[in-house]
């Protein structure tokens, strides 16, 4: 290859691209569904990415890459860095299941994630628990960051805080579909990150993957923000503590709006 001296990037080589996207799905097992569940993207465009169609966009391509480790993410940020970690430790942790596996949310998921601005109380993992548990709020009956009592479904506390993943197909549970297969993690600088499957897609009287609800995400992201303040309270040690909160959608192609 010819010298390049003034450090120009090169062309791509998006035939290589695409069949170094599809070996890994294959080494992950993922199925083209799969992949564009994770992606945010409808499964004819991951089909189309397959066939090296250029006309997809820049967008849904790089989330297609993205999914398997073909995007280098700008992590420069502190929050970013950590939501990176958290996705890539909920992957691990579903990688093992079936393909047909509720809590690999393969319809697509919601997430929120939010950090506490300014100066804040350093709790050590077991206190942050119990300041996640305060800081619950019941509105509709499955509340996010839940911290469930039961030994096998119990939070997890490490040196940098604690996690929880209620997709665990070992315990038994009343509910199993991907709207009750949370993933969360909280950290100990006041991080926060949720992930969760939709429940439209548990429903039994329409098809998983084709409708959204027009109120539910109402709902959802306000308990979130709702968790987030009182959170944010609760370690901040004086004054009104400032809150960066996001709510991020995947899978909503082709899906019809319904009450």
């Amino acid at each position: 290859m010819p010298e390049n001296p003034r450090g120009v990037v090169q062309p791509l080589d998006w035939p290589a691209l695409v069949a170094e996207t599809i070996r890994r799905r294959k080494d992950e097992g993922l199925t083209q569904a799969q992949h564009a569940g994770l992606a945010g993207v409808g499964r004819t465009t991951v089909v189309a990415f397959d066939q090296r169609d250029t006309s997809i966009t820049l967008s849904r391509a790089l989330a297609i890459l993205g999914v398997v480790g073909l995007v280098a993410e700008n992590n420069a940020n502190p929050q970013d860095a950590f939501v990176s970690v958290c996705r890539q430790r909920w992957n691990d942790l579903v990688g093992k299941l079936p393909d047909d596996a509720p809590a690999r949310q393969v319809h697509g998921h919601y997430s929120f994630d939010c950090e506490v601005v300014g100066p804040i109380t350093r709790l050590s993992p077991k206190r942050l628990l119990v300041v996640l548990d305060k800081s619950v709020v019941r509105y509709t009956g499955w509340p996010p960051f839940w911290v469930p009592t039961r030994e096998d479904l119990a939070p997890v506390c490490d040196e940098s805080g604690v996690e929880c993943w209620l997709g665990n197909p070992e315990p038994e549970r009343v509910f199993d579909d991907a709207a009750h297969s949370d993933y969360w993690r909280a950290s100990t600088d006041g991080r926060l990150y949720l992930q969760r499957g939709y429940q439209e897609d548990g429903s039994d009287v329409l098809q998983p993957g084709t409708f959204f609800d027009i109120t539910l995400p109402i709902w959802r992201a306000w308990e979130g923000l709702s968790h987030a303040a009182r959170f944010a309270t609760l370690t901040a040690p004086v004054g009104d503590p400032e809150i960066r909160f996001r709510v991020r959608y995947t899978g909503l192609g082709g899906r019809d709006l319904a009450s």
